[in-house]
């Protein structure tokens, strides 16, 4: 891990023209009224959005850079800069300031290689005593998502199925559109999903307004029983923002990076899909699809009218379609390591069973609770979401009845672990059950 100074101080006068491209319009306005608002001070540094790639593979270096701008009168001079990771009051990296005269910018490189894979929220802070107004000291936060090095792959649908329907995903016929689609849980394994592939025909004029919003959750459904029976807005985890890469003329397989990876641990996976632009394309822009006949496992809605959606409840869907849009899912399971697996607690015996853990999420502990219907030998572990055992917990007899065991949040080297999200395992005899809990600093 590495940090430092780029460039010196780099002088920029906020009048003179090309300050806005140096900064982004928007700061720039914002910069402009503040000033004019406030008045200037004599010591106020102000922090512009931090910079870095939204991705990083695992193993490898991220450059993030932050600039500082002097916006004060007067010699800004024996300050820091942090590299902070939201959760967590120890920063990942301090840096001291260069002296900066008014108006004068200096840049920060940050050159860090993430711990772990998973979702870092990242932003940039000024540490200065004699800064006269500190609202103006952080960055926005930026996301930052580290992609493993290997991905397990599924493959779910008809590989060789030359059906492509326009409303079963993302539609692009019409203003606006919702589809939720039901992939079950058999059709796939349990782990955390880093990205998604869709197979896709464009006719090659989708040139803007191509903004959808995905959302994913679970459910104990294998269907969609009639046109209303939507998954509540509420039930959903917002995964992506962004456009897709769908300008193209002919098949291509569209590569969608979540934005927030999401941890599917249990029951089938719903994913939901929304677009608002009141802007329509040809419907020969359309998504690979398998048909299951009476198995109803699509259901999509999609209208011309200008009225901003309407979530809860859903508006009832124009198509229930039988099948689903194909789908390669890459998750983060590492097979060199012991996976997570997680039964079905209905099939469990009478009274063995693993309760849960609290509080969760923790700090710097949690308390595991279980029961046992009768004397067994008894293993608690702790996985990462790569499903890497890091923790025996316990493994040892236990007589019959209501137990608990603490977890510090330390590996088996006594090291401990950053934040994030941890499945704990128990097994005993031909018991077996897996809960997530989460670490946060």
């Amino acid at each position: 891990m590495r940090a430092h100074l780029r460039n010196g101080a780099d002088l920029i006068d906020h009048l003179n023209p090309g300050f806005e491209n140096k900064l982004g319009g928007g700061r720039v306005n914002a910069l402009k009224s503040l000033l004019l608002a406030r008045g200037q001070l004599n010591y106020d540094l102000f922090a512009t959005p931090l910079q870095a790639s939204s991705t990083v593979a695992e193993n490898t270096t991220a450059d993030i850079t932050v600039t500082i701008r002097n916006i004060g009168t007067d010699l800004a001079d024996g300050y820091t800069v942090k590299l902070m990771q939201v959760g967590d009051i120890t920063p990942l990296f301090t840096l001291p300031g260069a002296p900066l005269l008014m108006y004068e910018t200096a840049v920060f490189l940050f050159e860090w290689t993430p711990d772990d894979i998973g979702k870092y929220e990242l932003y940039g802070e000024i540490d200065w005593i004699d800064d006269e107004d500190n609202s103006n000291n952080q960055t926005e936060v930026h996301n930052l998502v580290v992609l493993p090095d290997q991905f397990n792959e599924y493959y779910i649908g008809d590989v060789y199925s030359t059906e492509y329907l326009y409303n079963s995903f993302v539609n692009y016929n019409y203003q606006n559109s919702i589809s939720q689609t039901i992939y079950l849980a058999e059709e796939m394994n349990f782990g955390t999903i880093f990205k998604l592939n869709y197979r896709f025909h464009g006719a090659g004029d989708i040139t803007t307004f191509n903004n959808i919003k995905l959302y994913m959750t679970t459910t104990e459904k294998i269907a969609f029983s009639h046109h209303n029976d939507w998954i509540p807005y509420s039930d959903f985890t917002l995964v992506f923002s962004g456009e897709l890469n769908v300008n193209i003329f002919g098949y291509t397989d569209i590569e969608i990076v979540l934005h927030h990876p999401f941890v599917y641990d249990s029951g089938n996976l719903v994913i939901m899909a929304i677009r608002d632009h009141y802007y329509w394309y040809t419907e020969t822009n359309a998504f690979q699809f398998t048909t299951l006949p009476g198995q109803y496992r699509t259901l999509s809605w999609r209208s011309e009218s200008i009225e901003p959606l309407i979530f809860e409840p859903f508006p009832l869907a124009n198509s229930r379609l039988a099948g689903f849009t194909n789908l390669k899912v890459f998750m983060a399971m590492n097979e060199d390591h012991e996976h997570v697996e997680i039964t079905d607690e209905n099939n469990l015996p009478l009274m063995t069973k693993l309760i849960g853990n609290y509080p969760n999420p923790f700090n710097p502990e949690t308390t595991i609770k279980f029961n046992l219907a009768h004397e067994s030998n008894l293993r608690v572990d702790i996985y990462n979401i790569r499903g890497q055992k890091i923790k025996t917990l316990l493994d040892a007899v236990y007589k019959p009845g209501e137990h608990s065991i603490v977890w510090n949040g330390m590996d088996d080297n006594g090291s401990s672990l950053a934040n994030g999200i941890y499945f704990y395992r128990m097994t005993a005899e031909e018991y077996s059950a897996v809960k997530k809990m989460v670490l946060m600093k």
